[in-house]
């Protein structure tokens, strides 16, 4: 599955808009968490909210929690904390 990742440049909107939460009887999440689990092993990333390529759930993927960004280089490292649902 190719995955179209959204940019401010031109999915500004779209990027701004308020998530919803994640609604554990209606909402696919594995189907989600697998969805950001993929983009983020294929690209240099710390972290990913689905709504980045394309589905506004509240949902963070983080894959690197650390200062090192060569972490993210090696497609192996992957610490997988999944935020369901976060608030600030």
């Amino acid at each position: 599955m190719e995955l179209n990742r959204k940019t401010i440049e031109n999915d500004e909107q779209f990027l701004r808009q308020i998530s919803t939460p994640v609604d554990f009887e209606k909402d696919n999440v594995t189907a989600i968490i697998e969805i950001l689990k993929e983009y983020c092993i294929n690209h240099v990333v710390y972290a990913m909210a689905p709504v980045q390529i394309g589905i506004p759930k509240r949902v963070i993927y983080l894959k690197n929690t650390s200062e090192d960004m060569t972490n993210n280089e090696n497609s192996n490292y992957n610490e997988a904390c999944i935020l369901i649902n976060p608030t600030i």
